[in-house]
Order: structure tokens, then sequence, then C-alpha cells
């Protein structure tokens, strides 16, 4: 009868197959195979693939200038767009249907007009307590923690101009 070997090779497969696994899951995540932020691939696609341009009548902002126009375009964890007269910067976290944006906004510092200026400065402080996030067909509401919401639309949807300030 032959001498039984020691089960020494079970707890290494075991370790060996569990690294594996970890390092399946990093990479799918760090290449986007799995959208990351909780949020399904539907959802990025249609947050992050669309330049939204600010409804200023739905979202309560005032003075309403609509000479200006107010956009903005996520993407990868960046949100930029126009304020009004001046771009802006800033970084935002998803999660399913809670969205945080960072309330240190970087902007340029053009010279505004007044009623221009008093919007931007309007928008980029509701901007910062924006915590929900929910797109509906064309239509793009961030709620704010009270201050309302804050709707855009698809440019190019609903008689939105694809050019212009």
């Amino acid at each position: 009868m032959a001498a039984r070997r020691p089960r020494l090779l079970a707890p290494v497969v075991a370790a060996f197959l569990a690294a594996v696994v970890v390092v399946v899951v990093v990479v799918v995540v760090v290449v986007g195979l799995v959208p990351s932020g909780g949020g399904t691939a539907a959802d990025d696609r249609a947050l992050t693939g669309t330049d939204w341009v600010l409804d200023q009548a739905a979202s309560g902002v005032a003075p309403l200038v609509p000479a200006s126009r107010v956009t903005a375009r996520f993407a990868s964890g960046s949100l930029t767009g126009r304020a009004g007269c001046n771009r802006y910067a800033t970084r935002y976290r998803r999660s399913a249907a809670t969205l945080r944006v960072d309330p240190a906004v970087a902007t340029t510092r053009m010279a505004c007009d007044e009623p221009t200026g008093r919007l931007e400065a309007a928008y980029l402080a509701r901007l910062g307590a924006v915590r929900a996030v929910a797109v509906t067909g064309r239509v793009l509401t961030l709620r704010t923690g009270g201050a309302g919401p804050l709707v855009f639309r698809a440019r190019g949807a609903d008689g939105v101009p694809g050019e212009g300030r």
C-alpha cells in the first residue's frame, strides 16, 4: 500500500484561486466593464453622453437671463460647463440615484454683466448643494438639499438650441 501524501496542495490552490478572483474584479472595475459609482450602464451613458442646458424657468433661478446659457457636461467624475459667462469645472461622485458635486468649483474670471453675474452666482451656489440625480428621457434633474432642483434639457431637445452662450 502506498503512503498517503499530506493535503498541503488544497490550501495553496484555494489561495491562488482567491487571488485570481480579486485580480479579475480589480481589472474589470478599472477597465470600466462594470460601471463605477453604482448607477446602471444606461444611467451613466444618459448622464455622461449628453450636453445639458439649464432650463432657467423650471429651475427657478433668478434672475432669468434668456440670453445666457448655463450648461453641464459630466465625464468620468468631472463636471464642466458654462455658468452664464464663465466656464467652470468641479468633481462629482455618483452612486445609483445619489450624486454629490464638490462645492469647490474652479471658474474663469471674466467680467459679466450684472444679471448674468447674479445668475451665475445663484447657479454655482446651488450646484454645490446637489444630492440626487434623475434622468428621464431628455431631462436631467439635480436635486439639492433644499434650494429646489436644477432642471436641464439635453442640447438639441425640445427646442434647446445646439449652439450659443
